[in-house]
């Protein structure tokens, strides 16, 4: 799935799938961090500014945190 970096009004992909080889990243992404503040949905007028196909916005920092901690959920995901 795409998200919309705020600082580089760039796009990164993150891609977390389940036990069933499906991908969940979305589902991942509002289950653990929904109600912190740290993703928002992005508009459709911003979509359209920003060139983006992402759904989701995050600050730069928050992006890297969550990366690592998504490399540790897909390398347990894998082991089931």
């Amino acid at each position: 799935m795409k998200l919309f970096i705020e600082e580089y009004h760039n796009d990164v992909e993150l891609c977390l799938y389940g036990v069933d080889n499906e991908e969940h990243t979305f589902e991942y992404l509002v289950i653990h961090f929904g109600d912190k503040n740290i993703l928002r949905e992005l508009t459709d007028e911003e979509k359209e500014m920003y060139d983006t196909e992402a759904e989701l916005a995050i600050h730069l920092d928050d992006y890297n945190k969550i990366a690592g901690i998504a490399l540790n959920w897909q390398t347990a995901i894998d082991k089931i």
